[in-house]
Parts: structure tokens; C-alpha cells; sequence
């Protein structure tokens, strides 16, 4: 058995990048979430909780989305199909980013 599978050890596994926002939906309404997906069989098998992480974060986000000058009413209609991920800077105000 392998560290990473070894429940004793790690009881909950994090598809980290694999369910971030330009993988998700690299192309605008079309969602594959086969990336984040793809641990939750072997974490099933080996007893561990699945947890998902940065559905939307100020990086790493889709060509589709950076590429396009969105209005504030748009980016907010775009964001509500999304899950946001540190929208906050560490001083607890909000990103100037995308």
C-alpha cells in the first residue's frame, strides 16, 4: 500500500488543481470534471473522505474568462455557476483582480 492510500495516515484526499476553474471549464459551458474525479474511486476504496478545494481562485483561471473584457453584471452571472476560493486579500479586503 502507498502512503497517500493509506487511510491511517491521510483520511481525506484533495484533487487540489484538478477541480480549479481552467481545468473545470476550460471552454466557456463546458464542464469536465474528470481531473477532480478521477481519486474518487481509489479514496472510496481506501475508506478516505474527498473533499473538494478552489473551485474558483484569482489564479489560475480559464484563457476564455482572462481573455475577455466581461462587465461587472456579467462576471457576477458567470461567477453564480461557481464556487469562489480566497475572493479576499490577507488583509481581508477584496482582490483587485479578476
Amino acid at each position: 500500500m502507498s502512503t497517500a492510500t493509506d487511510s491511517h495516515m491521510f483520511g481525506q484526499v484533495t484533487p487540489v488543481n484538478g477541480q480549479k476553474w481552467m481545468y473545470a471549464e476550460s471552454e466557456r459551458n463546458v464542464f469536465n470534471y474528470s481531473m477532480g474525479d478521477a481519486i474518487i474511486p481509489l479514496a472510496i476504496h481506501h475508506c478516505q473522505l474527498r473533499h473538494c478545494h478552489s473551485l474558483v481562485w484569482h489564479s489560475q483561471l480559464p484563457d476564455w474568462l482572462t481573455g475577455t473584457n466581461y462587465t461587472k453584471a456579467k462576471l457576477i452571472s458567470i461567477l453564480e455557476d461557481h464556487v469562489a476560493h480566497e475572493a479576499l486579500n490577507e488583509d481581508g479586503t477584496l482582490r483587485s483582480d479578476l
